[in-house]
């Protein structure tokens, strides 16, 4: 009760009262005389994580759009080429060439003005007026670097935003010029109206008469009045988005730069009380993975043929952030690198939660960088991706129907040729996760049998998500189980991803 009142009532997001059997079945005996689940809306851990998966995700979608913005950009320059090799050169005027095309829309490029073959006196003059003013402010430059810069900031909205004003500018500007060149205001709107409804085309990169957004180029000619900030504005809008670039582009990679020193995997050298000089070999082989922010250690008692072992597994959240690793209570670890990373040493307070041994005891471990080994990978991969191949009825996870001890939970997983049996047991005031049981290769022999490392079983199936498998002991006696069709926890799950740049 005392914990309870160390809780902020303004972090409380509920309050359940378990009676009965209803605190029994979840807790066990401890639950008998009734619990009371308070709810926060707070996470213990004090960062958002982004895992190392995530971020790979992030990346490779990040890579995709930009090799979509890439074929785009280069199908608008190889089709610029088609309608040039297509089109008749007609005449130069004033240093500009000028081509007569199938195109139903005028168009400049470079040095060239695209006019569509056919088209009234009037309409052409105020056609080869306006383009050629894109040409002199050499716009379709401005628009190239503008679709270079979309193409790598696909994934930002302001950039498609600033591209999309920016040509709304472009056009603002030429249609300036033109009514400063004396034109008639009227004429030269009906001409653009005539060709904006022609407007089909979706290549970006080209200064184009009939543009789309002719209700506000009309609206600027017969409002406009000339501004000496515009030119610094336009380039003030530039400078933030080139700023948003490099900003987002920082954030995106940053994670590839401030990688975790002691990411990897790891075995124990020694281990001993830091006010004692004798150092301890450990008993158990084993690795200990670190990544996507989690540290996460298998151990086996026994190994027989190939894969065929009894394992312990440990695993909890260690945050890298800022040069530092932080536990999953915020508290910064004592770890020291030594030889260029290949070691480091981690100081530390043993619990009863972590090991049977006296509470408070300060203890020293030296842990060296290794290979990890291939069984431990195979079981890690075999657990993580359990309940994905449902080719047959056994594959999958499956939970036994027990609920007598508290935090405690029995599972079976057959993925393919790998089967493990285990417990799972969540310290539930923490994020530490812990389990041990037995695995080793897995073959289904019929329906009804299937083989585990050195034995038959039997399979009772009661239905697709439940059944009895029972397994012959060295005895003779046999032992039956019963499963219901059932998914791992999140906690263990996210143990497993520690290992996930291995597999």
């Amino acid at each position: 009760m005392s914990q309870l009142l160390n809780i902020n009532e303004d972090d409380i997001s509920s309050v359940t009262v378990l009676k009965g059997s209803a605190g029994t079945a979840i807790y066990g005996l401890k639950g008998e005389n009734g619990v009371i689940e308070v709810s926060t809306r707070k996470s213990l851990l004090p960062f958002n994580i982004l895992t190392q998966k995530a971020t790979n995700m992030m990346t490779y979608i990040y890579f995709a759009g930009l090799c979509v913005m890439l074929i785009y950009l280069m199908t608008q320059i190889f089709w610029l080429v088609r309608i040039r090799q297509r089109s008749t050169h007609m005449e130069m005027e004033d240093g500009v060439r000028v081509y007569d095309t199938d195109v139903p829309v005028p168009f400049s490029f470079g040095n060239s003005i695209f006019i569509p073959a056919g088209m009234e006196k009037d309409v052409r003059e105020d056609v080869f007026l306006h383009e050629s003013k894109h040409l002199s402010h050499r716009h379709y430059r401005k628009l190239c670097l503008m679709q270079l810069m979309l193409t790598i900031g696909w994934f930002n909205p302001f950039v498609w935003l600033f591209t999309n004003e920016h040509k709304l500018q472009q056009e603002m500007e030429v249609d300036q010029d033109v009514m400063d060149s004396g034109r008639n205001r009227e004429l030269y709107q009906m001409n653009l109206l005539k060709m904006c409804l022609k407007n089909n085309s979706w290549v970006q990169i080209m200064p184009a008469f009939g543009s789309s957004v002719i209700k506000k180029r009309i609206l600027f000619m017969n409002n406009w009045k000339p501004s000496k900030t515009a030119t610094l504005r336009i380039s003030v809008a530039f400078l933030i988005l080139l700023l948003m670039l490099g900003t987002t582009a920082f954030v995106t990679f940053r994670t590839k730069v401030d990688k975790c020193p002691i990411d990897g995997v790891w075995t124990t050298e020694w281990i001993r009380n830091t006010d004692q000089k004798e150092e301890l070999v450990p008993g158990l082989a084993g690795n200990a993975f670190y990544g996507n922010d989690m540290m996460m250690n298998f151990t086996w008692f026994s190994r027989y043929n190939g894969v065929n072992m009894r394992f312990n597994f440990s695993g909890e959240p260690q945050v890298w952030q800022d040069g530092n690793i932080y536990d999953y209570k915020g508290d910064k670890m004592d770890i020291k690198l030594m030889d260029d990373g290949m070691k480091f040493r981690k100081r530390f307070k043993r619990t009863p939660k972590m090991t049977n041994l006296v509470d408070g005891s300060d203890v020293t471990e030296q842990w060296r960088r290794v290979e990890p080994d291939k069984d431990v990978l195979r079981i890690l991969h075999a657990l993580y991706t359990a309940g994905q191949d449902k080719s047959r009825n056994v594959y999958g996870i499956w939970q036994e129907n027990i609920d007598t001890v508290q935090y405690l939970s029995n599972y079976f997983v057959a993925n393919k040729d790998i089967y493990a049996r285990f417990t799972i047991w969540q310290e539930p005031d923490s994020y530490w996760c812990s389990a041990g049981g037995w695995c080793g290769d897995f073959r289904i022999l019929a329906d009804d049998r299937v083989f585990m490392s050195d034995r038959t079983s039997t399979v009772v199936w009661h239905d697709k998500d439940s059944m009895t498998l029972i397994i012959p002991r060295d005895s003779g006696i046999l032992e039956p189980h019963i499963y219901y069709r059932s998914k791992l926890p999140d906690r263990f799950l996210r143990c497993l991803t520690a290992a996930e740049g291995y597999e």
